[in-house]
């Protein structure tokens, strides 16, 4: 038995990642249901919990106004004392059962009700996002991964999660709602649009960032073949992380000293490099835990962009 002290959920009841003889009585298609809860009783939730949610957002947005400039770091919503007790009641609530967070949930994915304010949609327009190397663009993939508008809270709070720097309190929020298998698949899409953002502003800042707590979401999400396989035919996953490494490694290329300095280039990564700072190694954690999946593994030696996207960075280690 392995206990995460940085935050995840339990694999247990998801049938793409455990073999269902291992599920315990609660989980799983075999658990016992639980009796149906009356609606008067959750009735005083369904009106509360949205506005809670709602509350934190606009908080978020408050902060942003005041914010440093892009080439900065942005203040870690950690520090803002004020949210201790809203996070401390936000876990309390997801751990009184899966009624409480189906009603988190649905304020989270609720669009008919969602409206972007000029702060998020400022901050949005000056984000800039991750850049597509020349030898994995295509008809559909040209310049750079656009980040996309949010159409619900969801959205948005995933776009503060990434400029907040990852803060562990947001997170664990968001990780104890994955338990929900429909929540997790639209979750998916929601995180893959702000994936390349969170590697370009690591790449920008050049400082340290958090985003070896992305490796906390994607691997309930990765992990899961039927989320995978529908990531990389229509979200461009493998481009992604390709693009992410791509970027990383191309940022610090140094001359090579041997032979011909001018032609000859390989990678140095030093105590002080910030690629370290930067934690790469989730990156490539990402893309270990995709190839896990025969599917995915066909499709990315199947592939000729991939193939020589990849083998150009392991030219940058090679001196070549």
């Amino acid at each position: 038995m392995f206990r995460s002290v940085g935050g995840g959920i339990c694999d247990c009841g998801d049938v793409t990642v455990m073999n269902s003889n291992g599920f315990c009585k609660q989980h799983g298609p075999n658990r016992i249901p639980n009796q149906p809860i009356p609606s008067t009783l959750i009735r005083s939730a369904q009106i509360v919990l949205p506005r809670l949610i709602l509350r934190l957002v606009q908080h978020l947005r408050s902060h942003a106004s005041s914010l440093k400039t892009e080439s900065d770091s942005y203040t870690s919503i950690e520090e803002f004392h004020s949210l201790t007790s809203l996070f401390d009641l936000f876990d309390s609530l997801c751990e009184n059962g899966s009624t409480i967070r189906s009603i988190l949930i649905d304020s989270l994915l609720n669009t008919e009700s969602y409206k972007p304010n000029d702060i998020y949609l400022k901050q949005l327009h000056a984000t800039s996002s991750l850049s597509i190397p020349l030898s994995l663009r295509s008809d559909s993939l040209s310049i750079d991964f656009e980040i996309k508008q949010a159409n619900c809270l969801l959205d948005e709070l995933l776009f503060w999660l990434i400029k907040y720097e990852i803060p562990e309190r947001l997170l664990k929020i968001l990780l104890m709602l994955l338990t929900n298998s429909n929540f997790k698949e639209i979750f998916s899409r929601s995180f893959l649009n702000v994936y390349p953002m969170a590697i370009q502003q690591s790449i920008d800042s050049r400082q340290r960032m958090h985003t070896y707590r992305l490796v906390h979401i994607s691997v309930q999400l990765f992990s899961n073949q039927d989320i995978t396989i529908r990531a990389i035919k229509e979200f461009h996953l493998f481009e992604i992380i390709l693009s992410a490494l791509f970027a990383i490694f191309s940022n610090i290329l140094t001359n090579c000293q041997l032979e011909n300095s001018r032609e000859n280039y390989h990678l140095i990564i030093s105590e002080t490099d910030f690629s370290k700072k930067m934690h790469y190694w989730s990156i490539v954690s990402d893309l270990v835990n995709i190839l896990s999946h025969e599917y995915a593994s066909r499709i990315f030696l199947s592939e000729k962009r991939f193939l020589i996207t990849w083998i150009q960075i392991l030219n940058w280690f090679q001196g070549n």
